[in-house]
Order: C-alpha cells, then sequence, then structure tokens
C-alpha cells in the first residue's frame, strides 16, 4: 500500500503466515518522528538503511532532525 492510500484508508490489515489483524493508522507528526526513525535503523542495521535515510545510529538529533519529512511514520493502533 503507499502513502496516499495509507492516509485515505486509515486503516489496513497486517497479515504474518495465517494471522490476520486490522489496524487504525495514526500518521506521526513530523516534529515527533526523530525516536521512530532512530528505532527502525537500530532495528535493521544502518547500512542498509543509509541511502535512504541519511543518517546512522551515530547522527546526531539535529542530523536525524533533517529527513523526517522524507519519510512517512505511522503508529498501528488495534481497531
Amino acid at each position: 500500500m503507499s502513502v496516499k492510500n495509507a492516509r485515505v484508508a486509515g486503516r489496513v490489515t497486517m497479515s504474518r503466515g495465517a494471522v490476520r489483524e486490522d489496524v487504525r493508522l495514526r500518521e506521526v507528526p513530523v516534529s515527533e518522528r526523530v525516536p521512530f526513525l532512530r528505532a527502525r535503523i537500530r532495528l535493521s542495521g544502518s547500512a542498509m538503511l543509509r541511502p535512504y535515510f541519511g543518517a546512522t545510529l551515530q547522527s546526531s538529533d539535529a542530523e536525524f532532525a533533517a529527513i523526517p519529512w522524507e519519510h512517512a511514520v505511522f503508529k498501528l493502533e488495534p481497531v
């Protein structure tokens, strides 16, 4: 699903194997995205995401604050 479709729909069905779960999407405001982006890089390793994020685990908060508008972040909430 594209970001535009996710914004319009406001919800998606997540699936893992045979388990499906409907969740509501809440877009995180740009001013609150830095911790989410840091966590994402921590989960995947910075080398894989560096071409997309332009930041690493060692980047400062100021460097992270410069990129959030480029990356949509959604919080998943149970329906």
